[in-house]
């Protein structure tokens, strides 16, 4: 992110090329709130944290996940795979999980039973239990569960639902997407047919089933493009937000003439404009670490942590 190079750039030791650098999506948009107030209020996720953090514990029969979690199957924050909320309650959940729980986690909970396992964010609970679906791997091994459902490098997981009433089944969808530059919205696929998303939660009926009803994504999730500045000005402006196109105005314009404010790293490492970073105190070292930026996207042969469960466990907890 533009965020971790900037610190290599502070650092004296490094001259940075920030083109090409993604835009992290989560908290993209969320404004102040998700910085300065609490993930949980009143037991609930608040509204500019839909999509981010979640409040639904995981129900147990034994050692399976419940038929009501099965209905809280939910989507990750980048839309990729199928995930549930990392929530117990750990008066009840089975011991096959108690024994990574932290000892002291944060409550945010009026139920003081309930816990999130991963603590890097406050210990917030987000849905990021992954359950191994991950909609754009093409060749991952996956029966649709809707008409008109594809996996691929450009699928994103939405939620969805099919039926009515007691009858009603909710259950994510992987579904192809695009990023549309004309109208600078979300294009949705559905067999032969799109769909375009004017509003972030935006529902409509599959043409291909009425009975089946998908949700759009928030733009900021699969379209951050449209909704920030390249690289956030590389640190070298802000972004402007009047125009419907978010551009930087970049500090040096004379230098830095362009749509992020790249600075030209040159043949010497030399950057173009006249920022100047402290000076190192000593050469950088680096630490390897096995720490997955989401504890729920383990590999089945991982090691078990305190923030760690492994894939395997997780995958083995649900009954299809």
């Amino acid at each position: 992110s533009a965020l971790s190079l900037a610190l290599l750039e502070d650092s004296g030791w490094y001259a940075v090329d920030y083109r090409g650098v993604d835009t992290a999506v989560f908290g993209l948009g969320a404004g102040c709130d998700f910085a300065t107030k609490q993930c949980i209020v009143n037991d609930a996720v608040p509204s500019w944290g839909e999509g981010m953090f979640c409040d639904v514990p995981l129900r147990f029969d034994s050692d399976q996940v419940s038929q009501e979690s099965l209905n809280s199957i939910t989507c990750d924050p980048s839309h990729h795979s199928w995930t549930v909320c990392d929530l117990w309650d750990e008066s009840t959940a089975p011991s096959l999980f108690t024994d990574d729980f932290p000892e002291s986690p944060v409550r945010y909970f009026s139920n003081q039973a309930l816990i999130s396992i991963y603590q890097f964010i406050d210990s917030c609970p987000i849905p990021v239990r992954s359950i191994g679906i991950d909609c754009t791997l093409d060749e991952a091994p996956y029966t649709p569960f809707y008409d008109g459902e594809k996996l691929g490098s450009s699928s994103r997981c939405v939620h969805a639902s099919l039926g009515e009433g007691a009858n009603k089944v909710l259950r994510p969808a992987c579904l192809p997407m695009r990023c549309d530059d004309d109208s600078r919205n979300i294009v949705v696929s559905i067999g032969d047919e799109e769909h375009t998303c004017l509003e972030d939660g935006q529902s409509f009926s599959s043409p291909l089933d009425p009975t089946t009803l998908f949700i759009c994504p928030k733009l900021v999730a699969i379209c951050p493009q449209f909704a920030s500045c390249p690289a956030s000005c590389s640190g070298r402006g802000t972004c402007s937000f009047d125009d419907s196109q978010p551009k930087c105005k970049c500090d040096q314009d004379d230098v830095l003439n362009n749509e992020g404010c790249f600075p030209f790293v040159g043949p010497d490492h030399k950057t173009s404009d006249a920022r100047e970073t402290a000076a190192p105190s000593k050469s950088p070292t680096a630490h390897k670490t096995d720490d997955q930026p989401f504890a729920g996207f383990v590999e089945e042969d991982s090691t078990t942590s305190s923030a760690h469960i492994p894939f395997s466990t997780m995958k083995a907890a649900f009954a299809w």
